[in-house]
């Protein structure tokens, strides 16, 4: 068997554009017409010393977590931005570790 190689996250970061759907979406109780993509660029250092950058990107669909009809949908997007903080405030507080340790 193979050692899982062992990394340290050096650097996350998140950037966002406005998207405009072209035809209106039906997502849950809300007609999406448009919606923030928020792209996430990870950084890892391996135990040699070499690097690596991964990136991934998803559309910020509200009511996703909170179904309340009380929270616009800025509100929502506000809400999955601070779940990324967290996951990635969670992530850098592992230190060193596996992909699936």
């Amino acid at each position: 068997m193979t050692a899982r190689p062992t990394f340290t996250l050096t650097d996350v970061a998140f950037y966002e554009r406005d998207v405009t759907f072209r035809m209106p979406f039906r997502f849950g109780v809300v007609t999406l017409t448009a919606a923030p993509q928020t792209f996430v660029s990870v950084e890892l250092t391996f135990a040699d010393g070499t690097t690596a950058r991964g990136l991934t990107a998803e559309i910020l669909a509200p009511k996703w977590f909170d179904k309340s009809p009380d929270l616009s949908n800025e509100d929502n997007f506000d809400q999955l931005r601070r779940a990324l903080a967290i996951a990635a405030k969670a992530y850098r507080a592992v230190g060193t570790g596996t992909a699936f340790g």
